[in-house]
């Protein structure tokens, strides 16, 4: 299982991991970092909103089809808008 890392201020890394078990819904929140809620619809389709406090980017996108695809959309998002980003 892939692993998302994000650093928070204090230069703490928090480890989120991408299950669905319980609930279709998840949310990553890193205080004054990011903001990023994930759905899951169905077997095979996700969708993605996010906000980034630094850079004040909002992301939204709909219809990803595979939790491979997620896990990309959300790395690259953090290399493009988190300095303390670490990809695994």
């Amino acid at each position: 299982m892939k692993s998302i890392y994000i650093k928070d201020k204090k230069n703490i890394t928090h480890v989120y991991y991408l299950t669905f078990r319980i609930s279709n819904f998840k949310k990553i929140l890193v205080e004054d970092i990011c903001v990023i809620y994930i759905s899951k619809y169905h077997n095979h389709r996700y969708d993605i909103k996010c906000f980034f406090y630094d850079t004040q980017n909002i992301y939204y996108r709909e219809s990803i089809s595979t939790l491979k695809e997620l896990y990309d959309v959300i790395q690259k998002l953090l290399q493009e808008n988190l300095y303390g980003a670490i990809q695994k």
